[in-house]
């Protein structure tokens, strides 16, 4: 892996706005709910949790079932990722996303969709803040979008970088088994400390091409054979080039992929 995600970034600059952003009547359950957290615990192993009074649930319920939705997963995260003098006590922000799931499960008709959208739409805010890893090499998902970053005009209107991916594996695809697991205290996956878990042989023995992927643009009425025969592209394919040399980014060729 070549990324991490920066906990830091994504509170400030977009769990913390969102919190802030969240209607009076969010805030005004918070509070309610500080008040009540240390009688608020959860039900042993269960999703659900006891000891908070009628009138905080009552509170919870009269939410709509949208907003109560998404401030669940924005109040979670708020206390989640918070760092420093924000840290949370009490459990007070996962009581909270707690009281809210209970709320919506408990509501007639059951507001399961509703409750995957919003797990959905946050996880997928949270993806977009995993940062390149100083030091590490550019992955291939990461290298079309960091070129990009570097030269916006790689994408005109004859091609589309459609992807970066190994090709011509030889003597095959490394396969990773349970012997490549790390010894120590680490997390990481160590290739290099036992052989190919299907052929047998050592990680620096598998060899491949690293290749981009081109889509050239075509309309309906364009034969694409004509599109690649455009003057513009080997031009832009030589500035990719000197891109990825001056990033120190390994590419060994380039492969058009027929729209």
């Amino acid at each position: 892996m070549s990324t991490e995600f920066n906990y830091k970034r994504v509170w400030d600059h977009q769990i913390k706005p969102l919190f802030e952003m969240l209607s009076p009547a969010i805030h005004k359950a918070l509070i309610a709910t500080a008040l009540e957290v240390e009688a608020i615990n959860q039900i042993g192993a269960s999703m659900k949790v006891s000891g908070q009074s009628k009138e905080l649930t009552a509170m919870f319920d009269a939410i709509p079932t949208d907003e109560l939705a998404w401030a669940k997963e924005v109040v979670y995260y708020y206390g989640h990722l918070a760092y420093g003098k924000q840290c949370q006590e009490c459990g007070l922000y996962w009581k909270f996303q707690k009281l809210a799931s209970m709320s919506l499960i408990y509501r007639k008709p059951y507001e399961g969709e509703v409750i995957h959208e919003a797990n959905v739409e946050m996880e997928r805010t949270l993806n977009t803040f995993h940062d390149h890893k100083e030091g590490t090499e550019y992955d291939n998902e990461e290298v079309p979008a960091y070129l990009l970053s570097l030269s916006p005009k790689i994408e005109r209107d004859l091609i589309k970088i459609y992807k970066v991916d190994y090709v011509n594996h030889k003597p095959d695809v490394f396969c990773i088994g349970p012997r490549h697991f790390p010894n120590d205290s680490g997390m990481y996956i160590k290739p290099e400390q036992a052989p190919c878990y299907s052929c047998g042989q050592d990680y620096s023995a598998h060899t491949y091409d690293r290749v981009m992927f081109i889509k050239p643009i075509v309309n309906d009425d364009e034969d694409p054979d004509t599109v690649l025969k455009n003057k513009q592209i080997p031009e832009i394919l030589e500035h990719i080039v000197e891109l990825c040399k001056a990033s120190k980014i390994k590419l060994d060729g380039f492969a058009f992929v027929r729209p």
